[in-house]
């Protein structure tokens, strides 16, 4: 019997997200670990950044339905979907991390989450689970080699926003960051210090809280620094309250909003607007991310167009793509550790035709520092470019899903 929630239970899945244990009808049955892979998902439903998590249950439940149905599985196993809220808590994520892990039984971890990554990671490496997903600003020389991830994390994320000032031909900017979590605080700091790297000159930054009604001395402070590029660190909401005060507040220079969102950019509102993506543009004509939106519309999936779903994509087909080069052999049981060991070896060099912004390497020392990324922008009409830097893309692919770096 298939125990993959199939398309028809997404909503059961998703109305699962706000327990904090399984209750009835949300927990699977007992599989077999030689013919089920059992992922866990730990995403954003709901709390502060619950906007970060749209669509992401549904674009890991489309492309396990996928995967199911086109592959009879990943190397001949069926893969099975469960899905948890981290109600942008860290503690919550860690609690969500111990059920997976404990009452589950999931062999992998999926992390779609800013605040999960760190609360999880050593519990994680302690009971032999990888993690894939996004790393959302999070690696440092601790982060553990089970973490297995596909995109720019800490400082890299910081150092992207001169890399982009730069391609339009900028020669200063400024940031607006959040208050909420630590590694915001670093922001400003960090970007300073490389923005003269790439022959721009940073002119200070303003924090910002979520829940701020009034952020005109913020505006008025980054219009007095002369910034031409406000680099823009924060959530929709709080971003475009900022946006519509420093344009009343007189600022001339261009917008730069940090890990793009289709949604949080219309939320932006109208214009030109320039932008970082963590991860492969969803509106590039590259075969590859045709496929991605051919399964999205297929599995009817509301919402994809974010850099966290195509990093969950991008992250979940090199993990397949590891099982099918060095997975457990046929009718041996697929543990943590043996998807560790086949993404360790079975990860060189990997690009993915382009959904990956650089080859990538996994090792038993780690994975491959990434410092390359899209640089976007949203054009007049509301559609979307990629903004070419010199020299070869990153990835090595040419056209609107070529990569640059910093």
């Amino acid at each position: 019997m298939r125990t993959t929630i199939r398309r028809s239970h997404i909503g059961l899945a998703i109305s699962c997200l706000a327990l904090p244990l399984v209750a009835a009808g949300c927990s699977s049955e007992a599989v077999d670990p030689a013919t089920t892979i059992k992922i866990g998902l730990i995403t954003e439903a709901s709390g502060t950044f619950a906007a970060e998590g749209e669509g992401v249950p549904e674009v890991a439940q489309a492309w396990a339905d996928w995967v199911n149905d086109e592959f009879d599985g990943v190397d001949g196993r069926e893969i099975e979907i469960v899905v948890k809220d981290s109600e942008s808590q860290p503690a919550v994520a860690a609690s969500a991390a111990r059920e997976l892990v404990e009452r589950e039984k999931v062999a992998m971890v999926a992390v779609e989450s800013g605040v999960a990554q760190p609360a999880i990671w050593g519990y994680l490496e302690s009971k032999r689970i990888p993690l894939i997903g996004t790393d959302n600003g999070t690696r440092n020389d601790d982060t553990p080699s089970t973490v297995f991830t596909t995109d720019i994390g800490f400082p890299e994320q910081a150092q992207a926003g001169p890399v982009v000032a730069r391609l339009v031909g900028a020669d200063s900017i400024a940031t607006a960051v959040c208050s909420e979590i630590a590694a915001c605080k670093g922001i400003g700091k960090t970007l300073g210090d490389f923005a003269p790297t790439a022959g721009v000159d940073y002119e200070g930054g303003v924090t910002v809280a979520a829940t701020a009604t009034d952020v005109t001395a913020q505006c008025l402070e980054i219009v007095n620094s002369g910034a031409e590029v406000l680099a823009n660190f924060l959530v929709a909401v709080p971003a475009k309250r900022l946006i519509d005060t420093c344009v009343a507040q007189g600022y001339q220079g261009q917008f730069l909003q940090v890990s793009v969102n289709q949604h949080n950019f219309d939320k932006l509102g109208e214009g030109p607007m320039l932008g970082v993506s963590y991860d492969f543009p969803w509106w590039s004509d590259a075969d590859p991310v045709i496929q991605f939106r051919e399964v999205m519309e297929s599995y009817d999936v509301p919402f994809y167009q974010s850099f966290q779903n195509s990093n969950l994509w991008a992250s979940l087909e090199l993990f397949r793509k590891a099982m099918e080069n060095e997975g457990p052999d046929d009718g041996e049981d697929v543990t943590g550790a043996s998807i560790i060991e086949a993404l360790r070896a079975g990860v060189k060099d990997e690009t993915l035709d382009g959904l990956l912004a650089q080859p990538l390497t996994f090792t038993e020392e780690g994975n491959t520092s990434i410092n390359c990324f899209w640089a976007i922008k949203r054009e007049a009409d509301g559609t979307f470019t990629t903004l070419s830097g010199e020299g070869e893309p990153g990835n090595g692919v040419e056209g609107d899903l070529g990569s640059v770096c910093i």
